[in-house]
Formats: C-alpha cells, sequence, structure tokens
C-alpha cells in the first residue's frame, strides 16, 4: 500500500468535527460514516457504480464515482509533499483554504506558487463526496492543495489541506469519468459511460433515450425490481 493510499484513507476518516446547525445528526457526518475503513476496504470498493430506477415507465441513471479511486489515481507524494504534510496545522492563517500561516510561509520558501480554488459542489459532480483543492505550481510541475469534505453541511467540515503531485494529467479534476456495461438477452454488451456530464454509447457518439432505456433494461430494473447499483470502473482521460 503506497503512501498516497494512507494518507488519503486518512483524510476520508478525518474527525472534521461536529457544529449544531449540522444536518448530520449524531452519525450522520462523511467522517463518521468513514470509521474503520482502511487502504484494504477502499481497495475492494468499486471505483464507480450506477443507480438506475424505473418511474413512471421512463429510467433515470445515477453514475457516482468513488473519491478515494478518483484521488488514488490521480495524486503521488513526493518528498516536498510528505514535508509539507508533517507539519502540525495550529490555524487556517495561510494563503489558501486548510493551509497554516506557518504552512503558508513554507509553501514560499520553497518556491510554491498558487492559482485557483475549487469546490466540486460548484458543479454536478457525480464523486461521492465534496473536495475543495487550490491549484500550486514549482518548477513547471502541477500540485494541489487538497481538503475532503468531512462533515453534513457543504459549508464547513473540511479536512486540513494536505499537498499532493498531481500525476501525469495536467489538469486535476476536470473530467470526472466512468464507465459500466451489461448483457442483453441475445448475449450482445450495451456499454454506457459517463464524461464531463455526458453519457455516451459503445460508438463514441452521446447516448440515445432509446439506447438508455435498453441499458436500464438489460440492467434488469423494472417496476418490480425496485431500484438497481451495478459496478463499473471509473478512468482518468
Amino acid at each position: 500500500m503506497t503512501a498516497t493510499n494512507n494518507l488519503i484513507c486518512e483524510m476520508l476518516t478525518e474527525n472534521t468535527g461536529k457544529h449544531f446547525l449540522d444536518s448530520g445528526g449524531a452519525n450522520g457526518r462523511n467522517w463518521q460514516r468513514n470509521q474503520g475503513l482502511t487502504p484494504e476496504v477502499l481497495d475492494s470498493l468499486p471505483s464507480a457504480t450506477l443507480e438506475i430506477s424505473e418511474w413512471n415507465g421512463g429510467y433515470e441513471l445515477i453514475p457516482t464515482i468513488n473519491l478515494y479511486h478518483f484521488l488514488t489515481q490521480q495524486l503521488c507524494l513526493d518528498a516536498l509533499c510528505e514535508e509539507f504534510n508533517s507539519a502540525p496545522v495550529e490555524d487556517w492563517d495561510g494563503p489558501a483554504y486548510g493551509v497554516s500561516e506557518a504552512g503558508g510561509d513554507w509553501l514560499t520558501a520553497n518556491g510554491f506558487e498558487l492559482g485557483n480554488t475549487h469546490n466540486s459542489c460548484n458543479w454536478e459532480s457525480s464523486l461521492s463526496q465534496v473536495i475543495q483543492w487550490t491549484e500550486v505550481t514549482r518548477d513547471g510541475e502541477d500540485y494541489i492543495l487538497l481538503q475532503i469534505h468531512g462533515g453534513a453541511d457543504v459549508r464547513g467540515g473540511y479536512t486540513d489541506a494536505r499537498l499532493f503531485l498531481v500525476g501525469s494529467y495536467n489538469e486535476f479534476g476536470i473530467y470526472e469519468s466512468c464507465g459500466f456495461g451489461v448483457a442483453t438477452d441475445s448475449g450482445d454488451i450495451l456499454s454506457l459511460s459517463w464524461h464531463g456530464g455526458e453519457w455516451i454509447d459503445h460508438d463514441g457518439r452521446s447516448a440515445s433515450e432509446e439506447y438508455m432505456t435498453a441499458f436500464a433494461k438489460a440492467s434488469g430494473c423494472d417496476e418490480d425490481s425496485g431500484d438497481i447499483v451495478i459496478e463499473g470502473d471509473c478512468y482518468i482521460e
């Protein structure tokens, strides 16, 4: 198990606190529900799932991309990341969300330049949890300062920011992509890919309503079955 896998697991289970205005109740916050997870357990989970629902003769298809797999496919750690992440975070007075004043000084001293900040709740994200990150660069290398939302209310309950090196992909988190396949009664395979907020069929074209209906029926979803959840794979393009 890599240090990246371990750190992301730590972030998913990090206690981000409680607030009396939260809608999470006693144990409904993300960090509470994630207690007991290990990298081994997270690795065993499907990287994407698809919930298929039938309603009034039509079908709704909702993809979910597992955040752990999404992050481990794109991020890694180098010596600078490990040094930054090992320092205590005693305040959030630094130049980016979740960064301490001392952490901000360290970033400046080590030649890091901060860019834009993004939050996945600001678009129709399919990730299993909300994330927030600030783009960072150093000597032509792309990094991010990542926070995972562990609370109930998206306005608060984020982890301290950790520094990660973006792998071979230049734009972290821009495309949330996943794919699914089902077999028809005749043995044919129907495939659907979720890419950039659009369903794509097996020919690489925008999936028609007829194709998506055929896919939903082949999955076994009908008015008697209730919701169907099938497993798939997330991937980075």
